[in-house]
């Protein structure tokens, strides 16, 4: 449920963004870094075991194949935005081929999805926590995190952490590897144990990012301390049966939502819609393709449905 919240603040950012208008949570970049917590937790509790067995080759392929279809979507308005905008087809055409193989331009930045370059760089620690992540004790995780840490504190400063893209992009290799290296550190040392209310991490999420992006700094506070506070309270969604579903299906969809809500948006806005309307439009749009194409989100819907159904005939 918690990716839902955070893809959810990052698009409400974006449709700001994209339509110049100042947003009261810019800095919604943080929501990102719980995506990276949160996948080497995931990651870590699911797969760790097999990695050995899988190989790297077929363990990236299998997160590929996974994450493709939405990115495709994404990718395909993306380029029919640009040529029908009069762009080089053969850029466009190039552009797009580095997008599906999850690839940016030379320069950095992901010109047919800009979301994109997050993904990314999540690939980029599925594939170093396979090579050697795995491999490495619980205190050689935390110093991989101070090594990050200081790297970015170093080369960039310490008011932000907006790295990742353009002339900052290789800062994005700490910056994804200090919160994931957090993630597999706090399933090796079995902090679930320590898990809170699920719904402090309801409310935490989004005030945490609210917060920062009002004082114009404690991103390293969110990403170091809060944000590993907010995943062990959402660990409790998973204990209550009573919204496990609802809690499924907002999380399935959070990729769909993630993957495709920057380029809808963009359409929208060009075509005189509000920024508020362009939210909305990646909202729907999302749900929509999500419920078509991902079997993840059908499923969580259908559980979702069967619960709400199990309830309405226990009223009557």
């Amino acid at each position: 449920m918690l990716r839902g919240i955070a893809a959810i603040v990052v698009a409400f950012n974006h449709a700001a963004d994209l339509a110049g208008l100042p947003s009261f949570v810019s800095r919604s970049y943080l929501a990102v870094d719980f995506f990276f917590l949160l996948s080497g937790f995931v990651i870590a509790a699911t797969f760790e075991t097999r990695m050995s067995a899988m190989g790297v080759v077929r363990f990236l392929h299998a997160r590929w194949f996974r994450l493709l279809p939405m990115i495709a979507m994404g990718v395909a308005i993306s380029a029919a935005i640009y040529l029908g905008s009069g762009a080089n087809p053969y850029l466009t055409a190039a552009c797009a081929a580095l997008a599906l193989a999850f690839l940016p331009m030379s320069n950095g930045i992901f010109y047919m999805n800009n979301p994109m370059w997050s993904v990314h760089f999540e690939l980029v620690a599925n594939a170093a926590h396979t090579i050697f992540l795995r491999r490495i004790s619980s205190a050689g995780l935390a110093l991989v995190a101070i090594g990050c840490l200081t790297t970015i504190v170093f080369a960039h400063g310490w008011r932000d952490m907006d790295v990742g893209q353009g002339d900052r992009y290789l800062l994005g290799i700490p910056r994804v590897l200090m919160s994931y290296s957090l993630g597999i550190l706090l399933w090796r040392v079995n902090a679930a144990t320590a898990r809170g209310p699920a719904w402090l991490a309801f409310i935490l999420l989004p005030l945490a990012i609210l917060i920062a992006s009002q004082l114009g700094w404690a991103d390293y506070i969110v990403v170091l301390l809060l944000n590993p506070i907010i995943l062990l309270c959402g660990l409790g969604f998973d204990e209550d049966s009573s919204y496990r579903p609802i809690a499924s299906f907002i999380g399935a969809w959070s990729f769909p939502l993630y993957a495709l809500h920057w380029p809808v948006q963009d359409i929208a806005l060009r075509s005189g819609q509000s920024w508020l309307a362009a939210f909305a439009w990646s909202i729907g749009v999302s749900l929509a393709v999500g419920l078509l194409l991902d079997r993840r989100v059908r499923a969580a819907s259908l559980a979702s449905s069967g619960l709400k159904l199990a309830f309405l005939r226990r009223r009557s």
